[in-house]
């Protein structure tokens, strides 16, 4: 009987921690669009970053580089470009095509919401 309790015991610990485990990766999960959102984006963009932040150290108006669609961008990476949601999931923006931009990753990494979770 106590080896049975055990056993069961053990069994809802590794249920709770499964459980656990999903519910921090659903809080934690940085949002990212489907990659048929980002191609029309990208594509939109003209390849080109679509940054006009005044935080930026363009010109005045929008950002000057251009890029590949094979140059997409790891965080580690300054050299290529990302997609960025203009109005964060948090703040009720969407993965929808009409809230993805297309930044380089110095523009993308100077908007307030970067690397932040979802």
């Amino acid at each position: 009987m106590a080896k049975e309790k055990e056993s069961r015991l053990d069994e809802l610990a590794r249920v709770a921690r499964r459980v656990a485990k999903k519910y921090v990766a659903e809080q934690l999960k940085i949002a990212e669009f489907a990659d048929s959102v980002v191609r029309k984006a990208f594509k939109n963009a003209g390849g080109r970053c679509e940054c006009v932040s005044l935080d930026c150290d363009h010109p005045l108006e929008r950002c000057p580089r251009t890029f590949k669609y094979s140059a997409r961008a790891t965080a580690d990476n300054d050299d290529g470009w990302q997609a960025d949601h203009r109005d964060p999931l948090g703040a009720g923006g969407s993965d929808l095509l009409g809230n993805c931009r297309i930044l380089c990753v110095p523009c993308h990494k100077r908007t307030p919401s970067y690397g932040r979770p979802a």
